[in-house]
Formats: structure tokens, sequence, C-alpha cells
């Protein structure tokens, strides 16, 4: 249902006497510095290679950093996670050291994962809450088809959950309520807020049950239902470059504003222009935390080719929780 499958943790392989250079993300696991805030190593700066388990002997510390980089988590939730699990910092004082570049939505999603960090399960952590009811009683077998092809399985990269859905959210979280009638629903999204204490409205849009004759198609109904709360969680446009070139090229900006309040992981796209059955193009390895905006470049000659001069269409996304 609208969900880039996930990917492997990133590796690369180097022959004998063959130097490459490797961005790799960094995270202290020591406690900031009084004056200077987070200190890491410079570039240029010597680092030795080795597992967690030869410098912290806590097997918590241990399980959070593997776990973080299983899930390929962004830098400055990692940073936020070690603070407290490894450096033994309360929340407030994480607070006043991350404040130039953590924000409220990656601090509530820290916290739930350090909560949680004895008992997390495998795999994906994140929810999408469905509430579906029906408006009379011509709809209430349709309403059982959807919590059947929803409940339990993956949306948008996230794990999909019918119940009712509570008063105040329960964590970062995502919650569709869905009223169907016989011939569409009606869709309203919410969005825990900053401190997932209260659901904030992010819009309301209807899917068809039924088109002219046909019968009930329970996964176009779904696919529809993903694709209308998807525009509501990421956005994505094309800036036209002006004065940057490369080459005589112009140079084009790919913006990506992540809405949700879980990590963006990748995304695929489509031109606006693009014909029936084209194959969506997949960025992975975004790593965007929520309510943050990522900017990627792109020359003209690859704007062009990937069809997206004349816009660009979201159609799926991997969306992952901590």
């Amino acid at each position: 249902m609208r969900s880039v499958l996930p990917t492997q943790l990133p590796s690369a392989l180097l022959n004998p006497n063959q130097p490459r250079h490797l961005p790799t993300r960094l995270v202290s696991i020591g406690p900031p510095d009084p004056e200077a805030g987070l200190r890491l190593p410079q570039q240029g700066e010597p680092i030795k290679l080795g597992d967690i388990a030869q410098v912290n002997d806590n097997p918590l510390v241990q399980k959070a950093l593997r776990r973080l980089q299983v899930d390929k988590a962004p830098t400055s939730l990692s940073q936020l996670v070690m603070w407290r699990v490894a450096a033994g910092l309360d929340w407030d004082t994480i607070s006043q050291f991350s404040a130039k570049w953590a924000n409220g939505h990656e601090l509530t999603l820290a916290k739930e994962f350090v909560d949680h960090l004895d008992a997390l399960p495998e795999g994906e952590t994140g929810r999408v809450l469905f509430q579906v009811d029906s408006a009379d009683a011509a709809s209430k077998p349709i309403a059982s088809e959807v919590v059947k092809a929803l409940n339990g399985n993956t949306f948008l990269g996230l794990v999909a959950r019918v119940a009712e859905i509570p008063s105040r959210p329960e964590g970062p979280a995502v919650a569709c309520r869905v009223k169907l009638n016989a011939s569409e629903a009606l869709v309203q999204v919410t969005s825990s807020d900053s401190a997932a204490r209260n659901w904030v409205p992010f819009g309301k849009f209807t899917v068809p049950v039924v088109r002219g004759q046909e019968k009930f198609d329970v996964q176009r109904f779904a696919d529809g239902l993903a694709e209308g709360i998807l525009s509501r969680l990421v956005r994505a446009q094309v800036i036209k470059g002006n004065t940057a070139r490369d080459k005589g090229k112009l140079i084009y900006q790919i913006r990506i504003e992540n809405a949700s309040p879980w990590i963006l992981d990748a995304i695929a796209m489509l031109g606006t222009a693009s014909k029936e059955g084209e194959k969506p193009e997949v960025l992975r390895g975004i790593g965007l935390s929520p309510r943050r905006i990522l900017t990627v470049p792109m020359v003209e000659d690859v704007v062009r080719t990937l069809g997206l001069k004349k816009g660009i269409k979201l159609v799926a996304l991997d969306l992952s929780g901590l």
C-alpha cells in the first residue's frame, strides 16, 4: 500500500591498498562540552574503528546504538538517544544542549525509543491508526472488507492498525477516521503534535467506494486511501535553478518536506507528466527527521530524463518509527 521496501545497511567493498572516501554519520557517546556543546571528530582527525562493546560495557547502550544503526536513524535523533542512554543526561538538559539543532518531534521520538528500549520488538515500530465506520447497513460489509485489508499490513512503510482511535495519542502517530457510505468514504487525517499529547488536523479527502457499475474493489480502495494520506504527510516539489550552474547546465533542486511525525527513509516519484505505467524512480537513504526539509541538487539532464521538469508526484514512501 504505497510502500517503498526498506533498504539494507550500507556497505562498501575495499580492495587491497584501495582508499575510499566513505561519508558516515557520527554520534558522541560522551556528554556535551559545557561551553561548546556537541563535539565530534573533525575532518582529517584520525579515528579508530571498533565495536561499541569495546568502549562501553552497558548492554542498553550497545543495544541502543545497534538498533539506531539498523533503523538508519538520523544523526540528530541518535545523538539525543545516546546523551540519555550513554551519558545519563536528563531530558531537560538534553533539550537545552540540542535547542539549536533538534525539534520537539525529534525529542519525542527519542524519548519514546528510550522508554521502550528494553522491550523493543523486531521490525517496524511506527503505526498508522485507522477507525473504520459504516454510515448505514448497506456499507457494513464494505467496512468489514476494508478492516481486513488494512489491519496488520504495511502502509506507507509503517504498520496499519484498525481500532477505536484514542482521545489522545499514545506516542508519535497518525490517525485516520474513515466513514463509509454506499458511494464514497470520507477520510479525516490527524497527526500527533510535537509532544505527542494532542491530535492535530491534517485535512480531509474522499475516496470513491464504487465507480459506475463496477463492484467494490478493496485493493483499489486501499490504494486510494494510501495516496490521499501520503500527500498529507510528505510533499515534494521541483525548484528550477537560476544562478547555480554545472558546466553551463542549470542545477535544479528537489525539495522534500517531511510533515509526518516519523523518519522518512525513501520516496518513489514520478513526473506529473509521466505516462501511465511508467516505472517510478526511487530515492533511498534519505533519513529525514520529522518536520524537516531536504533539498537534493539535480542537473538539468537528470531532471529531463526523469520527466520532472513539469513537476513531481510522490507515489510511495518508506516511513519509519524508532
